[in-house]
């Protein structure tokens, strides 16, 4: 009874999770970059792009994508990449 209530859940969540790491893909890519920290300043829930930064929407003006990529990806329940190479 439990695994019929369990599985199709951690299948669900496994698909999902994996749908979300094809698509925010190549994080490490600058172009790429700059637009997932538009896709997060502009589509997450204030407070958790608060968690991350004090000012996204600066951050995001400044070119400082990463407190807003992390803030994406631990939306997404992923683990964030490392920061862009220099």
């Amino acid at each position: 009874m439990v695994l019929l209530w369990a599985v199709p859940r951690r299948v669900l969540r496994v698909r999902r999770l994996t749908t979300a790491g094809r698509i925010l893909g190549d994080a490490l890519n600058p172009e790429r970059r700059r637009l997932l920290a538009m896709r997060a300043a502009f589509g997450l829930p204030y407070d958790a792009l608060l968690a991350q930064t004090p000012d996204p929407i600066g951050a995001l003006a400044e070119g400082d994508y990463e407190p807003l990529v992390r803030a994406l990806f631990e939306d997404a329940g992923l683990r964030p990449p490392g920061p862009p190479p220099p």
